[in-house]
């Protein structure tokens, strides 16, 4: 496996958290089974609004950083 490192906001780790302790499984794989059912059609509304809120904070922190890059190329 490789590590990657992810920036979320404090509510959606306390959520994963959350889920994580009532399946008894750790933080990575709630991350892990998210990413499994996308484009499943047997989602619940739990799991679509979870991997929903990751993919945007996913794209909001990748942007943010293609934003600092920028700025420190232009330095």
């Amino acid at each position: 496996m490789l590590r990657k490192p992810i920036l979320m906001p404090a509510n959606l780790i306390e959520k994963v958290d959350r889920i994580a302790k009532d399946r008894n499984v750790s933080f990575a794989e709630v991350i892990r089974n998210a990413v499994d059912v996308l484009g499943e059609d047997d989602m619940t509304a739990e799991e679509e609004t979870l991997l929903e809120a990751l993919l945007d904070e996913v794209i909001r922190s990748t942007t943010d950083l293609a934003a600092k890059l920028d700025q420190t190329i232009t330095y």
